[in-house]
């Protein structure tokens, strides 16, 4: 049987009906839901999640920036990554899927699509609009393929700390890529 998937605006409105939760959340949540309430319920009570992996992904993403050409950032990574893969499979698998999240907000707000972008940052000092620029054509194929890459072999056991570790330095020269003017 095919059970077409459910309206943004459906699962808003069941998800402030049942739920309780305030509207803008429950579009926020409807839009990443891609039309499948179960994940729209679960990714409404994961909220405390999200707050733990913005804080990695930040953590991460500025030491990657800071790494390049500078050898001794480099433990830096090493710290995170082991930091990461401590937590657990799971955890380690929704924290990448959080990551190509990010990834893909922060290029449709480069690309001048805002009205796309549902992630609200919470970190102070932190802004989604100087990070975008960052995330171009020139280098969201590579960071993505690497990010599915990793989530592959994390699920099938592999061991994470050096999974986490070469993805963050290729995250490093992936960062600093330049956009080609067209």
């Amino acid at each position: 049987m095919h059970f077409p998937v459910l309206s943004e605006k459906d699962i808003a409105k069941s998800l402030v009906a049942k739920e309780n939760s305030s509207e803008s959340e429950a579009l926020k949540i409807a839009t990443q839901a891609e039309g499948n309430y179960n994940k729209a319920v679960h990714l409404l009570h994961q909220d405390s999640n999200d707050l733990i992996f913005e804080e990695w992904f930040i953590n991460w993403i500025r030491t990657a920036f800071k790494a390049k050409g500078n050898a001794a950032i480099i433990q830096e990574l090493v710290v995170w990554a082991d930091t990461i893969a401590k937590s657990g499979r799971e955890t380690q698998k929704q924290f990448l899927a959080y990551c190509l999240q990010f990834f893909r907000q922060a290029l449709l707000l480069n690309y001048k699509s805002p009205e796309l972008v549902f992630l609200e940052i919470k970190t102070p000092k932190f802004d989604l609009h100087n990070f975008a620029p960052f995330v171009h054509s020139e280098n969201i194929l590579a960071i993505e393929k690497e990010l599915n890459d990793a989530l592959y072999h994390i699920e099938r056991n592999g061991n994470a700390k050096i999974i986490l570790l070469d993805l963050s330095m290729k995250l490093t020269r992936f960062l600093h890529k330049k956009e080609k003017a067209v």
